[in-house]
């Protein structure tokens, strides 16, 4: 139950991902299949272990922005 209980709470605390992103003039940019795709591709290759850019990825491997 208590696993349960925090799967449920990890998913409801997710921030959301916008069905699109527009620029000023109303190209669309990007949409949330896209970031979906993104997201798989980043898991798919364990590219979470392999460094951070920007201080976004994992910490266990270099800062490429320190280099």
């Amino acid at each position: 139950f208590v696993i349960g209980f925090l799967a449920f709470r990890v998913y409801e605390g997710a921030p959301p991902i916008a069905d699109r992103v527009v620029s000023e003039v109303g190209d669309v940019l990007f949409a949330a299949d896209e970031v979906h795709a993104g997201q798989a591709v980043f898991l798919e290759r364990g590219l979470m272990q392999y460094g951070t850019i920007l201080g976004h990825g994992a910490y266990l491997g270099e800062d490429f922005t320190a280099d």
